[in-house]
């Protein structure tokens, strides 16, 4: 679990911090945005969201709260990527953020599942 949750918090912070540090490059990626100040507040969300991964997966102590935040933040992102950019209000590219999304719930959702009960792969 905690490689999933380093994983997902490394991605989110790599990807808030390029939206911060260089809106033009983002943009130029993903496209044009309207309200900057909305992507910024995204990006600043999922820095805390990936801080809380990441530093739950190197300490080694992931709890229930960790699965709830990765799997419900990956839910949210795809589901906003597939919705939006199949309308075409937002680019394309979302399509493959979705898949790294879903990839996400899926290994939050295998591991929730298929754990051992004692805890030890998380050692």
């Amino acid at each position: 679990m905690r490689y999933v949750a380093i994983g997902q918090g490394v991605f989110y912070l790599v990807t808030a911090f390029w939206a911060m540090v260089s809106m033009r490059s983002f943009q130029w990626v993903t496209g044009p945005k309207t309200d900057i100040w909305l992507v910024r507040t995204v990006a600043l969300l999922l820095m805390v969201t990936g801080t809380v991964l990441t530093i739950a997966g190197i300490r080694k102590r992931i709890g229930p709260e960790s699965p709830l935040l990765g799997a419900g933040s990956a839910a949210t992102l795809a589901g906003i990527d597939i919705v939006y950019a199949a309308k075409g209000r937002i680019s394309r590219i979302y399509f493959l953020d979705a898949l790294v999304e879903l990839g996400f719930l899926v290994a939050w959702a295998w591991i929730s599942l298929f754990r051992p009960a004692d805890g030890k792969h998380d050692r």
